[in-house]
C-alpha cells in the first residue's frame, strides 16, 4: 500500500486505542449491542454465553467457533453475495488479515496486537465481543429463517423494483431480514457519502455504526407500521417484506415488553425507584440507592433527547424544570457521542469537561482524566459504586460487565436540594421580573452590581439615576423573601 495510506491507518489505530481500552474486560456485547436480539431470542442468546467465554481465553476456540458459525445450515443463503444486504459476520483478526473498516467498531485498532496473547486482555475482550455478536446474529437470523421454512412459506430472494407511482416496491425477504438483524445488533449502515470515511468517523465518534443502527432500527419499526397500514388500505405489499415486517414488530414488542417488565418488577419489589419523566437523566432507569441501571440498550438517551427537544426543558436532580435552548441540547448530545480522543480535544477547547469541571493542569485532575478516558468502563462503574455504597454497591453495579448501563452518584441531601432549589428559583424570579423591563435596564443593573464592590459611591449614583432599576430590584427582593417564607419549612 502507498505510504500515505499506511500512515493514515496508523493514526486511526492510535486514535481508536482509548476506546478499545474502555470497551474491554467485559462481555457486554450480548446485552448492549445485542440487547434487542437477546430480548427477541432469549434461548438463543443464552447459548451464546459459553462460546463468548471460551473465545475470551483462546485464539483457537475463537477460530473454531467462527468456522461453526459460518458453516451452519442456512448461512450460505444469508451470506449470498447476490443479496443486496448480507448478514454481517465480523472477521476474526487473528485468523485473517483484516482492514480497520471491517472490524467491530469498539475494537477498531491493532495497537495492542504486539502484546503477548497471555497478557493481552484487550484482544481477549475483542475475541469475546466478536464471537458473541457473530453468534447472536447468526442464531437470530437462522431462527427466523427456519421458522419461515417450517411454516412452508415461499421466500422472495430477489430485489425487484416496481412502480413508485403505484407504491409497489419490490422486496427481498433475506435482504430485509439481514438488514433487520444487522441494525438490531448495532451494525448500522452508513450513508454512501460517509461510508468511505468510516474509520475517520469511528475515530471521531465513540460508535457511529451503533448510533446509525439504533436510529435505523427505530426507523424500520416505524416503516413496518406504515407498511402494515398501507397494505391494509391498498391490498398490496409495499415498502417492506411482509415476512420481515411481522418479525420487526415482534422484535420491537419483545424488547419493549422485556424492558417494561424488568422495570415493573423492580418497582414492585420496593427495592428500586423508577423515574417516568422523559426529560430527566434518570428516565426509565432502575435506581437502587445511588446506582442507576439502564436496561434499554442505549435507547434511553434517544428518548430523553427527543423529549427535551420537543419541550425545550430538562428535569433536574432537585425536581425542578429548567428551560434549555435546543441548540445546547443538540450540542450536549453530540458531545456525549464523541470518542475519548476527540472528546479530550473538545474539552480542552472549551476549557471544561462534559460534566462542567474546569480543565486545569494539575496532577490530581490529569490523573482523573487519564483514569476516566482509559480505564475499562465496567471497572469504573464497579469502583464508583463500591466507593459510594461499599460491597453492596459493587454487587448492584456488576451487571455493567454484561452490558447493562450503570452510573453511580450520591443523592443530594435536603440541605443541598434546598440551596440548589433556592438558587434555581431565585434566578427564575429575577428573569420573570426583568422580563417586564427593557434588556438595556438589566445590562445597566449588572454594571451597577459589578461597581458595588469596587466603587460603591458610583454604584449608588447610577442606581439613583435609574429609579426603574431600583424598583425592579425592590420587587425581586420582595419576591425572594416571599419564596423563602413559603419554601424553607419543606426542607427543614
Amino acid at each position: 500500500r502507498p505510504m500515505g495510506e499506511r500512515v493514515w491507518e496508523a493514526i486511526m489505530d492510535i486514535a481508536n486505542a482509548p476506546r478499545a481500552l474502555l470497551s474491554s474486560v467485559d462481555i457486554s456485547g450480548l446485552l448492549r449491542q445485542g440487547g434487542i436480539l437477546t430480548a427477541r431470542h432469549p434461548l438463543e442468546a443464552a447459548k451464546t454465553v459459553k462460546p463468548m467465554l471460551r473465545a475470551m481465553f483462546s485464539d483457537k476456540n475463537t477460530a473454531v467457533m467462527d468456522d461453526i458459525i459460518r458453516s451452519r445450515v442456512g448461512m450460505e443463503e444469508l451470506l449470498d453475495k447476490s443479496l443486496r444486504e448480507k448478514l454481517f459476520i465480523a472477521p476474526i483478526p487473528e485468523k485473517t488479515a483484516t482492514a480497520l473498516g471491517q472490524m467491530e467498531e469498539a475494537f477498531m485498532t491493532k495497537v495492542f496486537d504486539k502484546i503477548p496473547s497471555w497478557a493481552n486482555f484487550i484482544r481477549a475482550s475483542n475475541r469475546s465481543y466478536i464471537t458473541g455478536l457473530n453468534d447472536i446474529r447468526s442464531r437470530s437470523a437462522l431462527s427466523t429463517l427456519n421458522s419461515w421454512k417450517g411454516a412452508g412459506l415461499k421466500l422472495n430472494k430477489k430485489i425487484e423494483y416496481g412502480s413508485i407511482k403505484n407504491l409497489e416496491y419490490g422486496v427481498g425477504d433475506l435482504s430485509d431480514l439481514n438488514r433487520m438483524v444487522n441494525w438490531a445488533s448495532g451494525r448500522g449502515t452508513l450513508p454512501k457519502a460517509l461510508n468511505e470515511a468510516g474509520t475517520l468517523l469511528n475515530a471521531t465518534f465513540f460508535s457511529p455504526k451503533l448510533i446509525m443502527g439504533r436510529l435505523e432500527f427505530a426507523g424500520m419499526g416505524a416503516k413496518a407500521v406504515a407498511s402494515q397500514l398501507a397494505s391494509t388500505l391498498t391490498g398490496k405489499e409495499i415498502l417492506m417484506s411482509p415476512l420481515v415486517r411481522k418479525e420487526v414488530m415482534k422484535t420491537w414488542l419483545s424488547f419493549l415488553g422485556a424492558g417494561s417488565g424488568i422495570l415493573t418488577m423492580a418497582q414492585m419489589s420496593g427495592v428500586a425507584d423508577i423515574e417516568i419523566d422523559p426529560r430527566s437523566a434518570d428516565f426509565g432507569k432502575i435506581k437502587v440507592g445511588d446506582t442507576r441501571l439502564d436496561v434499554w440498550a442505549g435507547y434511553q438517551q434517544y428518548m430523553r433527547f427527543t423529549a427535551q427537544m420537543v419541550t425545550s426543558q430538562r428535569k433536574t436532580a432537585i425536581g425542578t424544570t429548567q428551560e434549555l435552548k435546543r441548540s445546547s441540547i443538540v450540542g450536549k448530545f453530540a458531545e456525549s457521542k464523541l470518542s475519548p480522543a476527540v472528546g479530550l480535544i473538545n474539552d480542552l477547547l472549551q476549557g471544561q469537561t462534559y460534566l462542567g469541571e474546569e480543565m486545569v493542569m494539575e496532577g490530581g485532575f490529569i490523573g482523573k482524566q487519564f483514569y476516566e478516558r482509559m480505564m475499562p468502563m465496567a471497572v469504573q462503574d464497579l469502583v464508583d459504586a463500591w466507593a459510594q455504597e461499599g460491597p453492596v454497591g459493587g454487587i448492584i453495579a456488576s451487571p455493567s460487565f454484561l452490558g447493562i448501563g450503570v452510573v453511580t452518584y450520591p443523592e443530594w441531601t435536603p440541605e443541598e436540594k434546598y440551596q440548589a432549589r433556592k438558587e434555581f428559583d431565585y434566578t427564575g424570579i429575577e428573569n420573570k421580573i426583568w422580563a417586564n423591563y427593557s434588556p438595556q435596564m438589566r445590562k445597566i443593573s449588572d454594571q451597577i452590581s459589578k461597581l458595588e464592590n469596587d466603587n460603591p459611591q458610583k454604584a449608588r449614583e447610577m442606581l439613583f439615576r435609574y429609579p426603574v432599576i431600583l424598583m425592579a430590584r425592590t420587587l425581586i427582593a420582595q419576591e425572594k423573601k416571599r419564596w423563602l417564607s413559603l419554601n424553607q419549612r419543606y426542607f427543614q
